[in-house]
């Protein structure tokens, strides 16, 4: 590390030392404002929210997560936390995220990506470098795969593997009206997977997006047992704790559970129950600081972590932070499309800093805070 660095990195230090909560002084470096966009590259495309926090040093910090349901609604209710930000100690970012606990769990997600963000930029040095450095000079990357058929799902293995992807999330195909789903359901999920994995994919992941019930999901985890997944995610719902351990036990196909959840009780629920094998947070909900305590957290069960991401390049960066940071790190999973109008936009809107993959890894970012140069302008001619 540079001399110049340390000397930033010891600063910051120094300066998170004395906040304004210790000291009753008025922060050294303070968050002036938040803008915010819902972002999306075509009117049928999934909406991101992405936010902008102003700092009194000219600093901005920026952060992403999901607009949910009502894209308006989720930027109104951003803007409506800017002016409880301001004054606040841009440095302190757990206190920030603690004074934000009646905003919606991806507000906050976002606003503490933000803010490391900016605390990184202050410090000329990447984010995981203030979180006791890089646990992995690299870290492997999984495309999670959309599609309604098997033909589609194939076309996407391929033009990933093209674009350096070797893990793939796919989603189980569920038979359209038929409430129940048994044997040629498991038979059919199975066939789909070894076809995919002929094709390329070697490394799967099935995407079951908690639309399974807990006995279809036991029965499709004990069918795949040799067909060794990376793990099943999000089998069903979060529903009892005894149907959680039924699918869990009665199986040695590795599940993944946590995507949809937002309390760090309920995460423990499942690691003190041992029925989770990969713990899948979601970068948007918890932040970079709430994914990496509940990293720390698993890690006490010696259980893997790969957070939850499909969004834009401010997400895949923040969640390569984390990557970097934690030793339990599996995977980070991003969305891919074909969709050129998607492309497009993340090229706009972060350029060349983009993160990119290369025979199945991210490189990870260098610059300082998240890394990367985002153009404002993309943001306001791709804001829904």
């Amino acid at each position: 590390m540079s001399s110049d660095r340390s000397k930033k990195l010891f600063g910051l230090a120094s300066l998170a030392a004395g906040t304004p909560a210790a000291t009753g002084t008025t922060p050294e470096i303070a968050i002036s404002g938040l803008d915010a966009w819902a972002i999306r590259s075509s009117a049928e495309a999934v909406p991101r929210l992405v936010i902008a926090l102003r700092t009194n040093a000219g600093v901005t910090g920026y952060g992403e997560t999901s607009a949910g349901a009502d894209p308006a609604s989720s930027v109104a209710e951003a803007q409506r936390y800017a002016n409880a930000l301001v004054g606040k100690d841009a440095m302190a970012s757990v206190a920030v995220r603690v004074s934000l606990s009646a905003a919606a769990p991806a507000i906050r997600g976002a606003v503490d990506i933000a803010l490391l963000d900016v605390r990184g930029k202050i410090a000329d040095a990447p984010v995981y470098d203030l979180l006791a450095g890089r646990t992995r000079d690299k870290a492997r990357a999984m495309a999670s795969l959309q599609g309604s058929s098997e033909a589609e799902l194939g076309q996407q293995v391929s033009a990933a593997r093209n674009s350096g992807f070797r893990a793939f999330s796919v989603p189980a195909l569920l038979p359209q009206g038929t409430p129940t789903r048994g044997r040629e359901f498991f038979a059919n999920t199975e066939a789909m997977l070894r076809r995919l994995r002929q094709a390329g994919a070697t490394d799967l992941v099935l995407d079951c997006a908690g639309r399974t019930t807990g006995a279809e999901a036991a029965g499709l985890a004990a069918r795949l047992e040799t067909f060794h997944l990376m793990w099943m995610d999000e089998p069903t719902t979060p529903i009892s704790d005894s149907a959680l351990q039924k699918i869990s036990h009665e199986s040695v196909t590795p599940l993944g559970w946590g995507r949809f959840l937002t309390s760090s009780g309920r995460f423990q629920d499942l690691l003190r129950m041992q029925v989770v094998d990969v713990l899948r947070p979601d970068i948007g909900l918890h932040g970079i600081s709430g994914v990496r305590q509940l990293a720390s957290l698993a890690e006490a069960y010696y259980t893997a972590v790969a957070p939850f991401h499909r969004g834009g390049p401010i997400g895949t960066a923040a969640a390569l932070q984390v990557a970097a940071s934690i030793p339990n790190f599996v995977v980070q999973e991003v969305a891919y499309s074909t969709d050129e109008a998607e492309r497009k936009m993340h090229a706009a809107i972060a350029g060349e800093s983009v993160p990119q993959v290369a025979n199945g890894f991210f490189t990870l970012p260098t610059g300082p805070g998240l890394g990367l140069e985002i153009d404002e302008a993309a943001l306001q001619e791709y804001a829904a």
